[in-house]
């Protein structure tokens, strides 16, 4: 799914199938139980309301792939410190123009699927080139992993 017009056209340039619709709006044309995987990479953060895109992924699909920014990593928290939003390698613009308006950490992200009673089947910890001591992210994922993967189901 997009709703940006220019990437519609570069996925149907390419041969690439999509659907012109926002996340943000009902996605009551998809029926219950679709696809097996719905998959949303780093979009969750960047919709109006992410709990209630959750359920409706896991509407649609048996069981969802979720791509995650962790605002909890270290070096976002480095940059906090010193009085300054995050830019990094996942968020390379200001603050003033992302498309992130609800940035959460890996343990953010795990308490709304608690709340949502959704079940985490799966976290992978991811870390980005040069970070530090990248086997602390298997360990403590909310300090060291960038980026997280989570499987999803109801």
């Amino acid at each position: 799914m997009e709703r940006d017009q220019t990437k519609i056209l570069e996925c149907a340039v390419r041969g690439v199938p999509v659907v012109h619709a926002d996340l943000d709006d009902s996605l009551t044309f998809f029926t219950d139980n679709t696809y097996d995987y719905v998959i949303l990479s780093r979009t969750l953060q960047a919709v109006r309301r992410p709990d209630l895109l959750l359920q409706e992924m896991l509407r649609i699909g048996k069981y969802g792939i979720i791509s995650y920014m962790n605002f909890g990593h270290i070096n976002a928290r480095i940059q906090l410190m010193f009085g300054n939003m995050p830019v990094n390698r996942n968020l390379p613009r200001p603050w003033y123009d992302t498309p992130t308006i609800h940035p959460g950490t890996i343990s953010d992200l795990r308490n709304l699927c608690k709340t949502l009673n959704i079940k985490i089947l799966k976290e992978i910890p991811l870390t980005a080139r040069g970070d530090f001591l990248p086997g602390l992210a298997k360990i403590c994922p909310n300090l060291f992993a960038s980026n997280c993967i989570f499987i999803i189901s109801k």
